[in-house]
């Protein structure tokens, strides 16, 4: 779900994800992304895309900083995946 915030300047409505969403969504992609799973790199790609594409479909009415890449946790520069 979303969390909603109305700015004090502008009014605006802004759109967050809500941190228990995001903790959902990394629970559930983390078996998926273990390193000792087997699996080459293209089928862990393969199987994840889905997941991603359904996630950044459902929150893309998002603020833009709550989808970039600095929500904190992990490495400081997460791999690229090419998925063309």
């Amino acid at each position: 779900g979303y969390r909603l915030w109305r700015s004090q300047k502008g009014g605006q409505l802004r759109r967050f994800i809500r941190p228990k969403s995001i903790q959902k969504f990394k629970a559930s992609i983390k078996p998926l992304t273990k390193r000792a799973n087997g699996h080459s790199l293209e089928a862990i790609a393969k199987r994840l895309q889905p997941k991603l594409a359904g996630f950044y479909g459902y929150f893309k009415q998002a603020s833009a900083t709550t989808l970039s890449s600095g929500s904190g946790s992990g490495p400081r520069k997460a791999p690229r995946f090419n998925f063309s």
